[in-house]
């Protein structure tokens, strides 16, 4: 009746969707709840929680929206600043359950009093939970009560604003899964997760992280092209590995044939030395030899 949903509508459209032959669902929604009610599911996010878990045991990608401040009238009413990372003072859900969801900031596009291009849109709801993010600024989407079908504006607070938000920034993280899926067949979910986050902008944070934009602005080109190790079919990085200072036997073999040829090659280096240290030696004996053009006499 009022347009609302709940964490219970939401599980059963997700499981609507799952067994409808979805490849990946986008949820540009978010409820909000104070830290203070305990991370404690209630019943309604278990049914959210086992809806997302019924998604990704059928390797379906869900991304969701990080959550905005004061958003249509029902807030996070701060931000999540604690000096603390892991102690955020509102919950924002379904990007909590960021095992399994991407959940995606928005990034500003344009400078204003209120934020800078480039950087983490004012709205944007940090929390541990943020994965990556994405344009969430300045976006034109589609209006069927437009004469053009598109719209650039909306009425809120009073007056007329760009539309923005982490609900318009959730499609692009959708979009990119969906061209992961499709290029890189043979990764289950959280492979895909993991290549959208590991060839994404990342931060100068610890690790390449941080609570407000995740591992970074997604990166499209770098998500369809790079090599990610560890994945199916990819050497796994380089690890240092200590040398030993004792050699002794390589595959039971001794290091003699090694040892003499180290020693062939000093005493070739020494003979070249003596060599060129004989040949200066008799070339300035020569040049002593010889009597000055002036005390020639005739």
């Amino acid at each position: 009746e009022t347009g609302a949903g709940t964490p219970t509508t939401l599980a059963f459209a997700i499981r609507w969707a799952v067994d409808h032959n979805a490849t990946v669902i986008n949820m540009s929604l978010a409820a909000c709840f104070p830290a203070t009610a305990g991370t404690t599911l209630t019943p309604d996010q278990k049914l959210l929680q086992a809806a997302i878990h019924y998604a990704v045991e059928r390797n379906i990608v869900l991304v969701a929206a990080a959550g905005n401040l004061q958003q249509q009238g029902q807030p996070c009413g701060t931000q999540n600043n604690n000096p603390d990372p892991n102690a955020p003072t509102w919950i924002e859900s379904p990007a909590w359950f960021a095992d399994d969801v991407l959940s995606v900031a928005a990034i500003a596009t344009t400078t204003t009093d209120a934020q800078q291009a480039g950087q983490p849109a004012g709205f944007t709801v940090w929390g541990p939970w943020v994965s990556v993010a994405a344009p969430g600024t300045n976006i034109t989407s589609l209006d069927p009560g437009s004469p053009t079908g598109l719209s650039d504006q909306t009425y809120e607070n009073n007056h007329v604003q760009g539309i923005q938000g982490t609900s318009f920034a959730a499609p692009y993280v959708a979009g990119l899964a969906a061209l992961v899926k499709e290029r890189f067949p043979g990764l289950d979910v959280h492979q895909v997760m993991n290549r959208i986050k590991m060839t994404a902008q990342h931060p100068a944070a610890p690790g390449g992280r941080d609570n407000q934009v995740g591992y970074g602005m997604i990166d499209p080109v770098a998500a369809l092209t790079s090599v990610v190790p560890g994945e199916p079919g990819t050497p796994a990085a380089a690890t240092a590995q200590r040398i030993p200072s004792d050699l002794g036997t390589l595959d039971g073999r001794s290091l003699s044939p090694m040892v003499i040829a180290m020693l062939g090659t000093a005493t070739g280096v020494a003979l070249l030395l003596i060599t060129l240290f004989v040949v200066h030696a008799m070339n300035t004996a020569k040049r002593r030899q010889r009597v000055p053009a002036s005390r020639l006499r005739l």
